[in-house]
């Protein structure tokens, strides 16, 4: 069962990303190496999935109190909200993951609140136990904004994408087609009593039955595989081989878009990737695992003067910064930390780099567009309003056998058990 000291660490982390704005990674950066190794699991599936359902138990917990928690109390409310997950989510004894709550109370210093936090977990147990039919509503589990917007774009899949993103999200690896194919991957899976389930989207991807550490995934130092969503694969798809091409690969890290073409490609292809300083090392590493060359440049693909060489490229992929709507299930705290009003300004921000990269693009180049967001202001819109501002510019619709034909692109939809969230939309420069 999750010890005291477990849920003490989860609630901390808890309350780093509600009440600070924190990522749930660099919160667990930050705790995770003050807690027994061993309880990094545990801990980690007590604070992501409370942050996963974070709006379900704050409504949950607002019924459950006489009164409001006072605003010096939030780390109490973290406590709460870890142990009214475990209480719902977790296999354990109710009382064990009671008195590991209260406890954590004391851990924390806050024993004057060990009698409330109890009176609380139990009016839930009692509850609960009364009502076995009493479940989150999907809607529970997103902001008011989000779910407003996912209504209004997406108003016949909104509930299976809302689903999708209260899941935990499935592992899924990209094969090293230069070193074997996946039927022959799955085979290895097969011979050390793993299994997975080949993509009918790309042939590369593979998702796991169930999800492992890099440590235990198979080939994985030696370059076989690598971690990637299915859908963040698709790029071949649109690109086709572009052996003997000038590639950029504009805010590249960690770099999974550029390995998987320089995998893909039959013959030598002069690959770039770009990003900021504090990016460029997870490109060099998944480079040097792969035993893959490319040229790594740190530079801020808004100021190409600053690092460009003036040589046009054949090829430009933008994977742009974006609000992220589409990977919430890898990356819960979303829901928290992302406001209604970050849209506009992603939109602008994407509409400025595809401005910024397209002088590099020689006539008749193309360029990918790529975000993991699945609201059109950031996508369609951005495509169209470019459109609008380019002269040289136009669509290339490329049919591929996934996701939705949207006017400019495709968009995939995030689905329970299937890929995450993106976009793709292909431009190209007219020749003069």
């Amino acid at each position: 069962m999750p010890s005291p000291e477990a849920c003490a660490t989860a609630s901390l982390i808890v309350s780093d990303v509600s009440g600070r704005g924190k990522s749930l990674t660099k919160a667990s950066i930050k705790r995770l190496p003050k807690a027994p190794e061993a309880t990094h699991g545990q801990i980690k599936e007590i604070s992501w999935g409370a942050v996963r359902w974070y709006y379900y138990y704050k409504k949950l917990l607002a019924k459950l109190l006489h009164r409001p928690l006072k605003k010096n109390e939030k780390i109490i409310e973290s406590i709460l909200l870890c142990g009214l997950y475990q209480l719902d989510h977790l296999d354990e004894p109710d009382y064990s993951i009671i008195f590991s709550t209260v406890e954590s109370c004391r851990l924390l210093e806050k024993s004057h609140m060990c009698q409330l936090v109890n009176a609380v977990m139990r009016r839930r147990q009692k509850d609960r136990n009364s009502d076995t039919k009493n479940k989150p509503e999907i809607s529970d589990s997103m902001p008011d904004w989000l779910n407003r917007e996912l209504k209004k774009y997406w108003p016949n899949d909104w509930i299976s994408i809302a689903e999708a993103c209260s899941e935990k999200p499935p592992m899924s690896l990209r094969v090293n087609v230069k070193n074997n194919p996946a039927n022959d991957y799955l085979k290895r899976l097969s011979s050390v009593g793993l299994s997975g389930l080949k993509s009918n989207l790309i042939s590369s991807a593979v998702t796991l039955s169930k999800p492992l550490h890099i440590d235990q995934i198979p080939g994985f130092m030696e370059g076989d595989v690598s971690v990637q969503d299915t859908g963040a694969q698709l790029t071949p798809l649109f690109t086709g081989d572009l052996s003997g091409k000038k590639i950029l690969d504009a805010c590249s890290s960690p770099g999974g878009k550029a390995c998987q073409l320089l995998e893909y490609a039959h013959s030598p292809i002069a690959m770039t990737c770009l990003d900021l300083p504090d990016r460029t090392k997870k490109i060099k590493d998944n480079l040097d695992r792969l035993g893959l060359n490319a040229c790594v440049v740190n530079g801020d693909a808004l100021y190409p003067d600053n690092w460009w060489n003036g040589k046009l490229f054949d090829f430009i992929i933008v994977d742009a910064p974006c609000s992220a709507t589409g990977v919430i299930r890898r990356h819960p705290d979303i829901r928290l930390n992302r406001r209604e009003g970050d849209i506009l300004k992603f939109s602008e921000q994407q509409i400025s780099l595809l401005t910024s990269l397209w002088p590099l693009l020689r006539p008749g180049g193309r360029l990918l567009y790529i975000t993991c967001s699945i609201l059109p202001p950031e996508n369609d819109q951005v495509i169209k309003q470019f459109l609008a501002n380019t002269q040289d510019a136009r669509i290339k619709l490329v049919p591929i056998e996934a996701g939705t034909l949207t006017n400019l692109g495709i968009q995939l939809l995030p689905q329970p058990g299937g890929p995450d969230g993106f976009f793709y939309a292909m431009l190209e420069r007219i020749s003069n």
